[in-house]
């Protein structure tokens, strides 16, 4: 099992620029144009003297929503940049306030629980048709078709191919019965997603912490029912996330 962070060496915002050694990427996914992905962000995270990437998700102007894995641990600092493409070519950079961690976030020989933090910035950022937040799926909320995993982690499962761009994925959902089957070990406050073949689309390391995005059967609306925690081999076809809905209400009580 490994969590699905990507760790680089990096310094950041000197003369305004982020530096840092190359990212990777989803499995099987193809480049976002601009505005496809309106709810991602970048969260940089700096761990004593590791630096990590992670993805997370607009829910409202003042907040994001990541993976607890991303930010556990002593010495750690973070910072939010958003409405870009290009790693590189950040255009927007917000301070963080505080974060909280689930209380009973725990990483398990085959598992990871409770994986979910919410960010606080310093600042309400601006929205517009690049930059909006995503609402949080509901209990027992039904998708349509295929949802959408969205980040920077590894193009494929063998080697560090990488690209510097946004890439998206849409990956069927998997139900628990089959993905226990294939190892997984979760329960209901997971979701399981992939194609399950050999180099099937999935989330890879460097994708942790971002959002997996399904469309509602309701209203047809685009909703965070998923963030992206952790898998075994990239080449499986098969990654777990958080259900987002399951932990609504600890959701909602850290907005307030």
């Amino acid at each position: 099992m490994f969590l699905l962070l990507t760790a680089f060496s990096f310094a950041l915002f000197a003369c305004g620029d982020v530096h840092a050694k190359k990212l990777h990427h989803i499995i099987g996914g193809t480049a976002a144009k601009k505005c496809e992905v309106p709810y991602i962000a970048v969260v940089y995270v700096k761990r004593g003297a590791k630096g990590f990437l992670c993805g997370g998700s607009f829910i409202d102007d003042r907040h994001v929503l990541t993976a607890a894995h991303c930010l556990e641990g002593d010495e750690v600092t973070a910072t939010v940049i958003y409405d870009f493409l290009d790693i590189h070519s950040p255009k927007a950079i917000a301070r963080i306030s505080e974060y909280a961690i689930h209380p009973e976030f725990n990483i398990n020989n085959s598992s990871v629980l409770n994986d979910i933090a919410v960010i606080t910035l310093k600042k309400a950022i601006k929205f517009s048709d690049c930059v909006k937040p995503i609402r949080l799926a509901s209990s027992n909320e039904e998708f349509i078709g295929d949802c959408k995993a969205a980040g920077w982690g590894k193009t494929n499962g063998i080697q560090s191919s990488s690209s510097d761009k946004l890439l998206f994925v849409d990956i069927p959902l998997v139900d628990e019965e089959s993905c226990n089957e294939n190892g997984a070990n979760v329960n209901e406050q997971h979701i399981c997603a992939g194609e399950m073949k050999a180099m099937g689309k999935t989330t890879c390391q460097g994708d942790s912490g971002g959002p997996l995005a399904c469309t509602s059967a309701d209203d047809g609306e685009t909703v965070l029912a998923g963030i992206t925690s952790y898998g075994w081999e990239c080449t499986n076809g098969l990654s777990v996330f958080t259900r987002v809905s399951y932990f609504k209400e600890w959701i909602e009580n850290e907005l307030n």
